[in-house]
């Protein structure tokens, strides 16, 4: 007699192949009404030009255009958007241009279990907000400036390979 095997649990379809018949629906749903409705509006000019009488033919396209988005205000919408554009594109301009480097020489420094406090010449401070060794005397020469993402700025000595991260203080 030979020795069964315990069955193994069958795996239950997953969600996203249990529902492929109703997304397939929705999708062919979604197709089949913007059919209905281009069939609509061509309908729509179907009717108008089926009409005999010339002043009832003109009066259904009349009143189809009249549904329809006027052209001016389209216009108007267009140029207002381009104009937003190119203020928007100022904007990030000005923004980069005034993301520049300070050089400055460390006139005071203070050690921290999260990293050094920097102060400058200039007045500014500085704090690293990621901590990493990197050794730093006070008269060093600093230059700090930008990260490429935003946001951040580096802080590397002149004699020195390597950088930390900082943030203004004050």
């Amino acid at each position: 007699m030979k020795p069964q095997r315990p069955q193994r649990h069958q795996k239950k379809p997953s969600i996203f192949c249990s529902n492929i018949p109703s997304t397939f629906l929705l999708v062919a749903a979604a197709i089949t009404w913007t059919e209905a409705v281009a069939q609509g509006s061509d309908q729509a000019l179907n009717r108008c030009r089926a009409i005999q009488v010339i002043a009832a033919r003109a009066a259904c396209y009349d009143s189809l255009v009249d549904n329809q988005p006027q052209a001016a205000d389209a216009q108007r919408l267009m140029i207002e958007n381009q104009r937003l554009r190119q203020e928007m594109a100022r904007q990030r301009n000005s923004e980069a241009e005034e993301t520049t480097e300070l050089v400055d020489t460390i006139a005071a420094l203070e050690k921290r279990p999260d990293g050094w406090i920097v102060t400058l010449q200039n007045g500014q401070i500085w704090q690293q907000h990621v901590t990493r060794r990197y050794e730093l005397t006070v008269g060093q020469r600093v230059r700090i400036y930008p990260t490429i993402f935003g946001g951040g700025y580096k802080l590397t000595a002149e004699d020195r390979g390597g950088f930390i991260y900082v943030k203004r203080a004050r």
